[in-house]
């Protein structure tokens, strides 16, 4: 039994080893202070009015407090906290776990001071905050917890200039963020009372801290923001930042060069997928590039080949995105700018069969002159399908003869169109020559042909001769009429009897 008992123990901790050994580097086995520190600048973008919920605590109350549950598990200083699990958010600008309620206005990141443990400070110290927002986005796996420190000012003014401050956890990724809305805004009151940022860990086994700003002496907000990570750091850039193609003839090419390097230093940059968006993405495309599968070594770079063809002419503008794996580079945007040089059309007749009278069932062909008049090639657009019929009668009109595509600038040719009525009267319409000219992209030609039609009436009374005397003759009137529209031809006539 004693054996057993032996033997089950040397299982069980050979299961443990086996599982710590195939979890593999990840955040969860990094203390605070074995996280990748990078600082940045960003556009900040307040909760407060945008989805974020007030936790509505007291305005300017420095020893104001108050708790939540986390949303979703997160990994912070070798320990997980699941979902459910309390967070203290203390309203001089730190968040805790565990159940210690430490007073709030306090600098909390003060070097190799194990009072304040597993505390998260993106500005600590002493200060008055309007109120404490926070708000959950994203969808799991992804979401992001964001808590934001409302109208910050120095202790103990409650009105006047204030900055904002944010702090974002991110789940799966287990990434930490601080992000201000001011950088080096002044918060002095006492040198008793200085603000710092950084990241508390736990006291066992040894304590580990991540000071990254202040901690003694301070009296500003930090002059950029703060990401903490345990993910390879893996970075993608991009370049150029711009690209602008110039001034370029419509349906004409020109290309560009961009540039995907991997800068960081740890492992290998994963390329997900390109795309081009934007208001004229029609007009830009990647002809060449590395696969969406491709991934870039250290230091390794890959050539994307850009074409710029203009349809139109006036500026013409895009966004080139090209996504991977990169820790805080995932997304990178080049963007497309260009101008096209347009053609320019002209079309001599305005009109077509104008008073043209065409019996029904017959045809006539009349002919528009159409003249390119820019500096570039005037293109028809969904050619040969160009020229559309609109108006009450399209149908008595046909396309018998398109110009030829594209039109070189300074030269012109003939759209021919037929007129075949189907019914008596005016037949009006309008044939629209849709081109990407710069001054009309779609030129009317108004259409006025007329369909006739000959009618006949005939008297239908009874010619009554009365009676007429051998070798005699007697006259009567037949009226015959032509209520139509064409001239009436009476080819034959004869007598019958019955």
């Amino acid at each position: 039994m004693k054996n057993r008992i032996t033997s089950f123990k040397v299982l069980f901790f050979g299961v443990v080893a086996a599982l710590m050994l195939f979890s593999g580097v990840s955040q969860a086995q990094l203390r605070v202070n074995q996280l990748t520190t990078t600082t940045f600048n960003s556009t900040y973008s307040t909760i407060v009015g945008n989805g974020g919920t007030s936790l509505n605590m007291s305005a300017y109350n420095i020893s104001g407090y108050t708790t939540m549950s986390m949303p979703f598990t997160f990994v912070y200083d070798n320990s997980t906290y699941s979902s459910g699990t309390t967070l203290i958010v203390n309203q001089c600008g730190s968040v805790n776990y565990g159940s210690t309620i430490y007073a709030t206005y306090v600098n909390r990141i003060i070097p190799s001071n194990t009072s304040y443990s597993n505390t998260i400070s993106p500005l600590t110290g002493l200060q008055y905050v309007t109120q404490v927002y926070y708000m959950v986005s994203g969808s799991a796996p992804n979401r992001v917890f964001t808590i934001e420190w409302d109208q910050c000012r120095a202790y103990p003014v409650s009105s006047g200039a204030s900055i904002n401050y944010q702090l974002k956890i991110y789940e799966t990724s287990n990434m930490i963020e601080f992000l201000y809305s001011g950088y080096n805004f002044n918060l002095a009151y006492s040198i008793s009372y200085p603000h710092s940022a950084g990241l508390n860990g736990s006291v066992s086994p040894s304590y580990a801290q991540n000071v990254v700003y202040g901690a003694t002496a301070t009296n500003n907000s930090p002059s950029s923001n703060y990401r903490f990570s345990g993910l390879p750091n893996n970075q993608l850039a991009l370049s150029p930042e711009a690209m602008d193609f110039g001034a370029q003839f419509t349906g004409v090419a020109t290309f560009g060069i961009a540039t995907a390097r991997h800068v960081g230093n740890e492992s290998t940059v994963n390329l997900i997928s390109t795309s081009i968006t934007g208001p004229n993405a029609a007009d830009f495309k990647v002809i060449s590039g590395p696969s969406p599968s491709s991934n870039l070594a250290i230091g390794a770079s890959s050539t994307y080949t850009i074409q710029f063809i203009p349809t139109f002419g006036g500026p013409r503008s895009a966004t080139l995105t090209i996504t991977s794996d990169g820790r805080d580079s995932g997304t990178q945007i080049i963007s497309l700018t260009g101008t096209g040089i347009a053609p320019k059309i002209n079309v001599v007749q305005k009109e077509l069969f104008k008073s043209k009278r065409v019996r029904l069932g017959d045809t006539t062909e009349q002919s528009i002159v159409i003249q390119s008049t820019g500096q570039a090639s005037l293109y028809f657009t969904n050619y040969p399908n160009s020229f559309t019929f609109t108006g009450d009668n399209p149908g008595d009109y046909r396309v018998s003869r398109v110009p030829s595509n594209p039109l070189p600038a300074g030269a012109s040719d003939t759209l021919k169109i037929k007129f075949i009525p189907t019914v008596e009267g005016a037949r009006p319409a309008t044939v629209n020559v849709l081109s990407n000219a710069e001054n009309s992209q779609s030129w009317p030609v108004l259409l006025k042909g007329i369909g006739i039609i000959p009618r006949i009436t005939v008297d239908q009374s009874i010619v009554d001769a009365d009676s007429v005397a051998m070798g005699q003759t007697s006259c009567k009137d037949i009226t015959v009429s032509n209520p139509g529209s064409d001239t009436l031809r009476i080819l034959k006539h004869y007598f019958a009897s019955k």
